[in-house]
């Protein structure tokens, strides 16, 4: 033991100089972490409830994701800009909106899973357009897509 305790107290500055270039390593490829939403990834092909889940995606689960995203204060002619960009995204089939108050509901459907690279472009490109209006999305599409932590508070 003593000798544990000498080397750290020999060796301090190169310590810590490492554990200072690993810490701001982990903080960069912090981002690149991806996170499993699907629990059930992790069952054997042959469990009884991997099989069961199986057959019910196929015969059941449709793939096309949701997002909704919620727009304030926008006029009539916003309006109509926004449901027209929105109708030019790649990927988007089908559109609904509904107005209450000064909010502006528009919900999405994309031809694609929510874990797809094409609903992360259609999110994406969506959160940038409208960064100056946007009040909040959701749906399918939003929980695979959206930042679980910002930067600021990882570091």
């Amino acid at each position: 033991m003593k000798k544990i305790t000498d080397f750290i107290v020999e060796k301090r500055y190169i310590l810590l100089i490492t554990f200072s270039l690993l810490a701001v390593v982990s903080l960069l490829v912090s981002n690149k972490v991806n996170i499993n939403y699907d629990m059930a990834k992790y069952l054997p092909d042959t469990s009884d409830t991997r099989k069961g889940l199986d057959i019910m995606e196929s015969e059941f689960v449709s793939d096309t994701s949701t997002l909704n995203i919620m727009l304030q204060d926008l006029s009539e002619a916003e309006q109509e800009g926004a449901y027209s960009y929105l109708e030019s995204l790649a990927n988007v089939s089908n559109i609904t909106t509904d107005e209450k108050d000064n909010y502006t509901l528009y919900t999405l459907t994309i031809d694609a899973k929510e874990d797809a690279k094409e609903t992360k472009e259609v999110y994406d490109a969506v959160t940038s357009h409208f960064k100056d209006s946007l009040v909040d999305t959701s749906g399918n599409a939003t929980n695979h897509n959206k930042t679980v932590l910002p930067f600021y508070i990882i570091a």
